[in-house]
């Protein structure tokens, strides 16, 4: 095996890892503060732009503290043609 193809697999591997580390953590601190990217960027080797724009590009995830109960509408084309405008207005 050569270099290249060892440090492929490593970083591979390391990128499968992030979605459920992202989720674990999540459920145990409640959202993914900045602090605790940065902790995991430093520990994993993967940079923060990688591991923030995961945690960002995933409507599952929260870079912010969030209330106690969070309340997500639908705003796809085919929800916003059945008026989910109106619900996300009510709901404001």
């Amino acid at each position: 095996m050569t270099e290249q193809t060892k440090v492929i697999k490593e970083i591979i591997a390391k990128e499968e890892l992030l979605l459920p580390i992202l989720r674990a953590l999540q459920n145990e601190f409640g959202y993914l503060s900045e602090e605790l990217l940065k902790e995991l960027s430093r520990q994993m080797k993967v940079p923060m732009a990688r591991i923030y724009g995961v945690a960002t590009f995933y409507h599952d995830f929260f870079v912010a503290k969030t209330g106690k109960n969070v309340i997500k509408i639908c705003n796809s084309p085919s929800c916003y043609v059945n008026d989910s405008i109106n619900l996300i207005e009510f709901l404001e």
